[in-house]
């Protein structure tokens, strides 16, 4: 998978690399992944004990990608009703590889809404203009907060890891400490009056990260 982890790099993805079933299962308990890709390596059984242990372990488990060494079509079936997003062989292309694992991870998000104007509750959220309006009044946000609010009402309802969201909104050579985040989600909760009050909550996940919950009329978070 050497050949599709440069092809992924390449397309402008974040990579981590891991080389045993364990280092990953720690990962994902400490960090958020749009996708995980489980080589062939791993024994299918090994693939298939990973999709069941994220189902069973993550609140919301990304979409896993199981690559075969051969494109037996019994293992094939297997992995796909076993819960696996998709099946790639060793002997594909990896341009298709890369392909399908792109695929997966958009139809993970595919519910994200791409319309330039995206109403949530009292918030108006203009992708193009790059603002958000409160009860029909702006809210004056920094670009850095507006990247921030956007990415989490993309991700209701979705655990995100601070170094996910350092790496989404600063890039991911980010050179700023923990504080600076804390600093922006403060300043996000004051500007936005984020309470179940208002329909959405950023909630504090120590040490983890930050989810945007959703609530109904009565309070009660929307699962």
């Amino acid at each position: 998978m050497d050949g599709v982890a440069g092809l992924l790099g390449a397309g402008g993805h974040d990579l981590s690399l891991f080389t045993a079933a364990d280092e990953l299962q720690r990962a994902l308990l400490r960090d958020t992944f749009d996708a995980v890709v489980v080589d062939k390596a791993l024994p299918v059984t090994g693939g298939l004990a990973m999709v069941a242990w994220a189902a069973e372990t993550l609140e919301a488990p990304p979409p896993v990608v199981i690559a075969l060494p051969g494109d037996n079509k019994a293992d094939m079936v297997r992995s796909l009703r076993s819960g696996a997003s998709d099946v790639v062989a060793a002997t594909d292309p990896g341009e298709i590889v890369v392909a399908r694992i792109e695929a997966a991870a958009r139809r993970a998000r595919s519910s994200v809404p791409t319309e330039r104007l995206r109403t949530l509750g009292p918030y108006v959220v203009d992708l193009l203009a790059e603002s958000i309006a409160l009860n029909d009044k702006p809210v004056k946000l920094t670009s850095k907060e507006f990247a921030l609010a956007r990415l989490f009402f993309d991700n209701l309802n979705r655990p995100l890891s601070r170094a996910y969201l350092f790496a989404h909104v600063w890039g991911p050579d980010y050179g700023v400490d923990t504080r600076t985040l804390d600093m922006h989600i403060s300043r996000l909760r004051s500007k936005l009056v984020l309470s179940p009050d208002s329909g959405f909550a950023l909630q504090t996940l120590f040490g983890f990260g930050y989810r945007m919950d959703a609530f109904d009329a009565e309070g009660r978070r929307i699962e």
